[in-house]
């Protein structure tokens, strides 16, 4: 059998991810981490259920209304994946506890809408020497970033500011998911996933490349050159 990529009775090079934001691209990533060999699976994100959740975050229903987005996501996680380690913080990531969250995983999948704490989860990563699959999405686009792989080609040390000059872009940090098309957030979070098997099997991955979901197909865009 096969799981992203993998036999299951090939052990996975890096078996445990950490998964911030629980939202849009949250859901489109965790309904399919099912796919991956995972040992353990930690979902962190402070939010609760609303009820404009429910058309886009299909692993909510009207019944959850109100509870946590973490508890609720790992219910459904812990009945798809039995062999799982499925770990909840019911919190916002920050600069205190990001540190400590990557340090214990061997994967970090960003999948926030916050550009200020898509930085810190970055600086982490990259002080931790832990890859980061990042992802986000606006309007009708989507886009995929891989950093701080240290087995894979490309420069480790690429960050986020080397990739976008510094300067965020428009919108990153007042997205509203429901103006998102879902058919980019399930490309944006199955685009994730595969990257995240990547670097689970050990197949090669670039650091800095930028991957672009526009008009139904994607665009790759090569590192920044740095010194």
């Amino acid at each position: 059998m096969y799981f992203g990529g993998m036999r299951a009775s090939t052990a996975p090079l890096r078996s445990s991810l950490l998964v911030l934001g629980v939202g849009g691209l949250g859901n489109a990533l965790l309904e399919r981490c099912a796919r991956l060999p995972l040992r353990r699976l930690t979902l962190v994100d402070g939010d609760r259920v609303e009820p404009h959740n429910l058309e886009r975050q299909p692993l909510f229903a009207p019944v959850d209304v109100g509870r946590p987005k973490v508890a609720v996501a790992a219910a459904w996680l812990r009945q798809a994946m039995p062999g799982t380690v499925i770990e909840v913080v019911d919190a916002f990531a920050d600069a205190t506890s990001l540190p400590v969250l990557v340090k214990e995983h061997s994967i970090v999948a960003d999948c926030t809408d916050d550009v200020h704490v898509r930085t810190l989860i970055d600086q982490a990563c990259a002080k931790l020497c832990i890859p980061l699959v990042s992802g986000a999405v606006h309007q009708h686009e989507g886009q995929v970033l891989l950093l701080h792989a240290p087995d894979g080609p490309g420069d480790p040390s690429i960050t986020r500011e080397h990739v976008f000059g510094g300067r965020p872009g428009p919108g990153q940090d007042e997205c509203d998911m429901r103006s998102v098309p879902l058919d980019v957030l399930e490309a944006v979070g199955a685009r994730m996933q595969q990257r995240a098997g990547d670097l689970m099997a050990g197949r090669p991955v670039e650091n800095g490349v930028l991957e672009l979901y526009a008009g139904g197909r994607w665009s790759r865009y090569a590192p920044p050159a740095i010194s």
